[in-house]
């Protein structure tokens, strides 16, 4: 710069600003379910009889045809925003959501008076609530603590998150192409396991008459039907969690059990009986879950795939796992 004109100089700097993160929103669908909709449910069952059937197939397609008409009727579906965002169950504390009804009344008086006393009565409020939410924080995952503490697994899993909380999806990883590239690769995988099994049935084969002949070999020649009481410790010890392509929420199918039992016993059992698996329970919902936080979210290798299966499947499957390893 020539110094005769002026004798400012120009300073050059980089300014690394990060872009303001919005939590994303999404579309979901869901029935509202009340305390008056196990009653309609009632009523709308019995004016829409079961059929009766030799195929698990056409009892399952039947069985979803006819919940998804009563459904639709007394709690249809509703489309509603939310944001993807991590839910805090410890700020559900009853003493908590008083102090913070607390701090937003200190808050719009200071605001509208503009008064020094009331800008520290809402700094002393905002103080006892960021104490209270610490606290119930606190208590939140030492009950969880004390309630598991033979229980490996929970522990570690409450520590992971406490540690290393988990990560959203990427945006970027939610485009159609990408998805289909996520189906692809866990396809690989799941072949993987099917060449896997079927060499492993191979050889079993192969040892099966040496086996016989020993007398090592204890055959199970069928599965035991199902009767309501088996089915209803099942169903209680399960889960609670939904698929999306559950008809009937977990919990309020747990809560119509005595209803719908029959339906779901012809089902159970014709599956065990004709030892075919109904179609519609093989599909599930994938969803890709990072292996660890710290690995590279554009690697398809380093997720694993969480299937969300068809809650009566689940049955299905407990109770054969359960007839298999008495």
């Amino acid at each position: 710069m020539d110094l005769a004109i002026s004798d400012h100089f120009c300073v050059f700097f980089d300014v690394c600003m990060s872009p303001h993160i919005q939590n994303r929103s999404m579309s979901v669908r869901r029935r509202v379910i009340n305390n008056g909709t196990g009653l309609l449910f009632e009523q709308a069952l019995s004016h829409t009889p079961s059929q009766p059937s030799d195929c698990a197939d056409d009892l399952m397609i039947h069985f979803n045809s006819r919940m998804t008409h009563i459904m639709d009727n007394i709690a249809p579906l509703k489309t509603k925003r939310v944001t993807d965002n991590q839910k805090a169950p410890w700020k559900l504390n009853p003493v908590a959501k008083l102090l913070k009804r607390e701090c937003r009344k200190s808050e719009r008086m200071w605001r509208k008076s503009k008064l020094q006393i009331h800008y520290q009565i809402h700094k002393e409020m905002l103080g006892k609530y960021n104490l209270e939410i610490s606290k119930a924080r606190q208590s939140f995952f030492s009950n969880i603590i004390n309630r598991n503490i033979n229980n490996a697994r929970v522990l570690f899993s409450t520590v992971e998150k406490l540690t290393n909380p988990s990560s959203q999806l990427p945006p970027e990883l939610s485009s159609v192409n990408k998805c289909n590239d996520f189906a692809s690769f866990f396809k690989g995988k799941i072949d993987k396991i099917r060449l896997n099994i079927a060499s492993q049935l191979q050889i079993a084969q192969n040892l099966e008459p040496l086996a016989v002949q020993r007398g090592d070999l204890n055959l199970m020649p069928t599965f035991d039907l199902v009767d309501y009481e088996t089915l209803e410790k099942n169903v209680q010890n399960l889960s609670s969690s939904t698929s999306e392509l559950d008809i009937l929420p977990t919990n309020f199918f747990k809560s119509v059990l005595h209803l719908i039992s029959a339906d779901v016993l012809q089902i159970i059992n014709t599956s065990l009986q004709t030892g075919i698996f109904p179609s519609s329970l093989k599909n599930a919902v994938v969803k890709p879950l990072l292996k660890k936080n710290n690995l590279d979210s554009s690697v398809l290798n380093n997720y694993r795939p969480i299937s969300n299966l068809p809650f009566i499947g689940k049955i299905i499957e407990k109770i054969v796992f359960n007839q298999l390893t008495l």
